[in-house]
């Protein structure tokens, strides 16, 4: 199943790519075909937790009750 949605996703990107140099054309086609694309890759890469917010060694996203702020690693 897994390949099947990689294939797919892999299909959406292909068709992202051709559609987005049709964008400027007279009809409105290649734009909703664009969105639809764009929809199903989002949804693909939260699916597979592309959007993580990811530690990294210089700042950490601390979270305390209502207020969020930047700390540096290590202090």
């Amino acid at each position: 199943m897994k390949k099947v949605l990689d294939f797919l996703a892999g299909v959406a990107f292909l068709s992202w790519i051709i559609f987005a140099s049709a964008v400027d054309s007279e009809s409105w086609i290649p734009f909703f075909i664009l969105l639809i694309d764009s929809a199903y890759l989002c949804f693909y890469a939260w699916l597979n937790n592309w959007f993580e917010d990811y530690e990294t060694e210089e700042s950490t996203w601390h979270t305390n009750k209502d207020t969020r702020t930047w700390h540096k690693s290590g202090t």
